[in-house]
């Protein structure tokens, strides 16, 4: 099984059990209260509205990521999985904070392209400096090459 697809079936198969335990409770919190003439008959109301904020909440943060790991070349799934389901938001602060470290932005045209890319694949420009001494790759700006000690131009 591919991992994409591994990923896929599991958040399937979490969203899924979450979804009947919630519904299973919430019927049972509502069979409770019909049997009780005294019991504020809004209270399930709430409950319901409560799930269905979650719901729509829970729909846009993954449609959200679905959407937006497509575009990085991430895997939507795993992320997706990831963003919605580890608690208190701490899934979706993850993606925020790892699909910023996989770009950066050419200094000539301003896309936003991979890391790991030597050259834009937009305008051509050389995104990688090199040191003439050793070869290894140098941050614009170094005055010194930190493989080699030689002066960069």
């Amino acid at each position: 099984m591919k991992k994409e697809s591994f990923f896929k079936f599991l958040f399937w198969m979490l969203t899924t059990l979450i979804f009947c335990l919630v519904i299973v409770g919430i019927s049972i919190a509502t069979w409770a209260i019909s049997q009780d003439p005294e019991a504020p008959k809004f209270v399930a109301l709430i409950w319901w509205l409560m799930i269905l904020f979650f719901g729509i909440i829970v729909t846009a943060i993954s449609i959200f990521v679905y959407k937006d790991a497509g575009k990085r070349g991430l895997n939507k799934w795993m992320w997706m999985t990831i963003a919605v389901y580890v608690p208190n938001f701490i899934g979706i602060v993850l993606y925020m904070i790892f699909r910023n470290n996989n770009e950066s932005k050419c200094l000539q045209c301003g896309k936003v392209v991979k890391k790991e890319f030597e050259v834009c694949p937009y305008c051509g420009n050389n995104l990688r400096v090199k040191c003439s001494n050793c070869g290894n790759n140098v941050e614009s700006g170094w005055q010194v090459c930190p493989y080699c000690a030689g002066k960069l131009k």
